[in-house]
C-alpha cells in the first residue's frame, strides 16, 4: 500500500472513532424527562473509559518518574567523561543530558501544578490550568535552542583554532554513550503512544529513526505527527559517539567539532519546529477538519430538534480544545427547551476526548449574527 492510500485510510479511521466515540457518549445521555420536557442530561462517564483514564494517569507519572532519575545517572556519567575527554561532541551530548533533566524537572513541576485544587486555585484558574503543560514545553524548548547556540560557538571557535589537539574518549565515555543509547531506545518505545504532551516532548527527545526527523504534534484528537521535530536523543548521541571516533580512526582533528555545529544546528532546528508548534496551539490555532466532522456529527445526532449548524468553530486552546457553535431550533421551542438542549448538547461536547471547553449558542432563526464581532 502507498504511503498516500495508507495516510489516507488512516484519517478515516481517525474521522470513525470519533464518531463512535459521540455514539458512545449519547448512549448514556437522557434528552427526556418523565414528564416529556427536555431536561438537561449530563453524559456519564462509564466505568471502563474511567477506568482507562486513571490507568493512562498512572502511566504518565510513572514514565516521567524513570526519565527523571534515568537523566540523573545518565548526567552524572557525561559529567565525568567529559572531564576526561576533549571531545566537543561528548560537551554537546553532555548538554543534551543536562536539558533532558531541566526537561523532565519542568514537566514533573507543571504536572504537580496541575494537580493541585482547591478553592483558591479554582478562583484564580476557573477554566484549570491544563494550558501549563504545552507553557512548560515552550519554556524547555527556548532553553534547549538557548544551550545550543552557545554550543554551536564554542564548536566554531574549535574550527578556527589552528592548533588543534584531536579528540580522545576513553573506553568509559564509549560504554557510557552505548548506555545512553540503549536507555533511550527502551524509553522512546515505552512513550511513543502516549497522546500526554509531556510525555511526547520525553518521547521526543528519546526518539530515534531517520535523520529526517519527526515532531510530535500528537496522533489523536488533532495530535498528528507532522514531518518535523524529534529523534533528537538517540539519533543524537549516536552522532555524538561516531563524530570523535571517525575522526579518531580516520586521523582527522576538525571532525569533532565540525559534529559539535551539526549536533547544535540539530537540535536547535528540531526545536523550533516544537516552540512554534506548541506556540500556535497556546496562541489558539484552528483544529483539524476532523475534530470539526466529530463535533458537527454529534450535533446532528440531536436532529430534528437541532434543525442546522449556523456556526461551528473548533481551536487550540494548549493541547486541549474549544469549541463554539451556533445551532437553530424549530421557532415554537420555549425559553425552557431551548436552554435545556443547550446545555445537554454542552455536557455532550465536553464529554469529547480532548475538549476542554463547550460554548452553545441557540437561535430560532437563520441569520448573519453568528459567532463573535470582529474587533
Amino acid at each position: 500500500m502507498s504511503k498516500p492510500t495508507r495516510e489516507f485510510y488512516e484519517e478515516q479511521n481517525t474521522i470513525l472513532d470519533g464518531f463512535a466515540e459521540v455514539d458512545a457518549i449519547l448512549a448514556n445521555t437522557t434528552l427526556l424527562a418523565a414528564t416529556g420536557e427536555l431536561a438537561p442530561a449530563l453524559p456519564v462517564l462509564s466505568d471502563d473509559a474511567a477506568d482507562k483514564r486513571d490507568a493512562a494517569a498512572a502511566r504518565v507519572k510513572l514514565y516521567v518518574n524513570v526519565n527523571f532519575l534515568l537523566n540523573i545517572v545518565l548526567l552524572a556519567a557525561k559529567i565525568l567523561v567529559v572531564i576526561t575527554s576533549s571531545s566537543m561532541s561528548m560537551v554537546a551530548s553532555m548538554v543534551d543530558s543536562a536539558m533532558d533533566l531541566l526537561a523532565t524537572g519542568i514537566i514533573f513541576w507543571t504536572g504537580r501544578v496541575i494537580e493541585h485544587r482547591d478553592w483558591q486555585s479554582a478562583y484564580q484558574y476557573p477554566t484549570g490550568k491544563r494550558r501549563m503543560e504545552p507553557l512548560g514545553v515552550i519554556i524547555f524548548a527556548v532553553a534547549m535552542i538557548a544551550s545550543f547556540i552557545q554550543v554551536f560557538i564554542e564548536s566554531f571557535k574549535k574550527l578556527l583554532e589552528h592548533n588543534l589537539e584531536p579528540a580522545m574518549i576513553p573506553l568509559n565515555g564509549k560504554v557510557t554513550m552505548l548506555v545512553t543509547i540503549a536507555a533511550k531506545s527502551l524509553c522512546w518505545f515505552w512513550g511513543r503512544g502516549s497522546t500526554n504532551t509531556s510525555v511526547q516532548a520525553l518521547a521526543q527527545d528519546a526518539e530515534v529513526s531517520e535523520l529526517g526527523s519527526r515532531c510530535w504534534c500528537g496522533k489523536r484528537r488533532g495530535l498528528t505527527k507532522s514531518p518535523r521535530g524529534a529523534q533528537n536523543d538517540v539519533v543524537f548521541n549516536v552522532f555524538s559517539l561516531l563524530f570523535p571516533l571517525v575522526g579518531e580512526w580516520l586521523h582527522w582533528r576538525y571532525l569533532d567539532p565540525l559534529g559539535g555545529c551539526i549536533l547544535s544546528l540539530y537540535i536547535i532546528y528540531e526545536w523550533v519546529g516544537t516552540l512554534l508548534e506548541n506556540g500556535q496551539k497556546l496562541a489558539g490555532k484552528r483544529a483539524s477538519p476532523a475534530e470539526h466532522q466529530r463535533v458537527a456529527y454529534l450535533l446532528t445526532r440531536f436532529s430534528p430538534l437541532v434543525q442546522c449548524i449556523q456556526h461551528l468553530s473548533v481551536y487550540h486552546s494548549g493541547d486541549t480544545f474549544v469549541v463554539e457553535c451556533d445551532v437553530v431550533l424549530p421557532s415554537a421551542t420555549t425559553l425552557t427547551q431551548g436552554h435545556n438542549l443547550g446545555e445537554s448538547i454542552q455536557y455532550a461536547i465536553e464529554q469529547l476526548e480532548g475538549v476542554e471547553r463547550a460554548y452553545v449558542h441557540v437561535d430560532v432563526t437563520v441569520n448573519p449574527l453568528s459567532g463573535h464581532l470582529d474587533r
